[in-house]
């Protein structure tokens, strides 16, 4: 009796930690599944080196070019963040001119491509019918690219040689070419020398 106690005794561990095992491992798979699951989401769906593209308006007309060194596309969150990237908007009625052009270190597009935000040494520079440049440097832009409008409330600096002026927060309207600096404007004119 003793005997058949300890065996039965013996197969019962033996049954109850053959089950604690099998539920460990499958929990394991599970907490692996999850784990990898969570990381497809995670992941970039695509990667483009070179990346470029060309937007058209409702009419076929060139509207603006963007481009990157590397632009990486998120699904889940519906997303693109670029390295160096460059916005360049084309005339109104000459699509072979660029009008204004924008450029950062990094950016991210989102609201499927509503919004572009530059971040990084940015710069944005408008060709004036001198041969001149007007420029503006900033650490930060949104860019509303259907709606042509930039923004910032970063501080900016513009120039346009030889002159600077000094601001907190921009407003651009690119297809009107109007400029609104929104506080503490300050000005440094040098007049030209006979």
């Amino acid at each position: 009796m003793d005997q058949r106690r300890i065996i039965l005794l013996g197969a019962l561990l033996l049954t109850m930690l053959a089950a604690a095992f099998y539920w460990y491992g499958e929990s394991d798979i599970h907490a692996v599944n999850a784990n990898n699951q969570a990381l497809k989401r995670l992941a970039p769906e695509a990667i483009v080196q070179d990346f470029r593209q060309t937007v058209f308006n409702k009419l076929g007309i060139r509207q603006y070019r963007m481009e990157a060194d590397t632009a990486i596309y998120y699904s889940l969150k519906s997303t693109a963040e670029m390295t160096s990237p460059t916005i360049a908007f084309f005339k109104k009625f000459d699509t072979d001119i660029i009008d204004w052009t924008a450029t950062a270190h990094t950016g991210v597009v989102r609201d499927n491509g509503d919004t572009l935000v530059l971040s990084g040494a940015v710069n944005i520079s408008k060709p004036l019918a001198n041969r001149d440049t007007l420029t503006f440097n900033t650490e930060s832009l949104l860019i509303r690219p259907n709606e042509e409008i930039a923004k910032t409330d970063e501080p900016v600096t513009i120039t346009q040689s030889p002159h600077t002026t000094k601001a907190n927060g921009l407003l651009i309207d690119i297809r009107a070419g109007k400029v609104k600096l929104l506080s503490q404007v300050r000005s440094q004119y040098v007049p030209a020398t006979l």
